[in-house]
């Protein structure tokens, strides 16, 4: 039997970000595996044999992205266990950021998807996104009872909060054209979303 040909870890990380910014420019349906490929550079039959198609490349391209997203935060939850909820929220606010500014795409891919749901967009919640949501409404909700955050629904919070900080960084070069100025820094960013979410910040 013909032993299965591995795809080397460098190789495959480059088509996974090639994958990401064609998605992010140009959602699902306006880009090609073949566009992939060259912005890749590799064969677009390397490219299908291991990924099997389109919508394989895209699951592999958001799951990344999630693994990635949901491991800052995790560790910015079990980074001290025994803070308020106040500290944690914070801390969590602190670590979207973080996600943000490292991988702006993002926030343009849940943009894409989020406006004509279809099967796609139901595995990519169920899978991933749901469980990001619920567990900042319930630092949110953990916070408003302790008076710091303000009131509303914790869910509405969340995405309010998640569209400030993936905005400032997603919209960047379009702030930089309009205004002239730099792209905002993760201090910045955190400065303009703590109002939104707490009381006083």
């Amino acid at each position: 039997m013909t032993k299965a040909f591995e795809l080397p870890e460098s190789t495959r990380t480059r088509i996974i970000r090639s994958a990401r910014r064609c998605f992010a420019a140009q959602g699902f349906a306006g880009t090609s595996t073949r566009q992939i490929a060259e912005e890749a550079k590799v064969a677009q039959s390397l490219l299908l044999y291991h990924f099997k198609s389109k919508e394989g490349l895209w699951r592999e391209v958001m799951a990344d992205s999630f693994r990635h997203a949901l491991r800052v935060l995790n560790d910015a939850a079990i980074a001290e266990p025994s803070q308020s909820a106040t500290d944690q929220l914070l801390a969590g606010v602190r670590a979207m950021v973080d996600i943000c500014a490292s991988d702006p795409d993002f926030h343009r891919l849940l943009i894409f998807e989020s406006r004509e749901p279809n099967q796609r967009f139901v595995w990519m919640v169920d899978s991933y996104f749901r469980q990001m949501v619920d567990r900042g409404a319930n630092f949110i909700k953990a916070a408003q009872k302790e008076g710091t955050v303000r009131e509303g629904d914790p869910y509405l919070l969340f995405y309010g909060l998640l569209s400030i900080i993936g905005s400032l960084f997603s919209l960047a070069p379009e702030m930089e054209i309009v205004t002239g100025r730099k792209p905002p820094s993760r201090d910045e960013v955190e400065r303009v979303a703590r109002p939104f979410l707490f009381r006083s910040f």
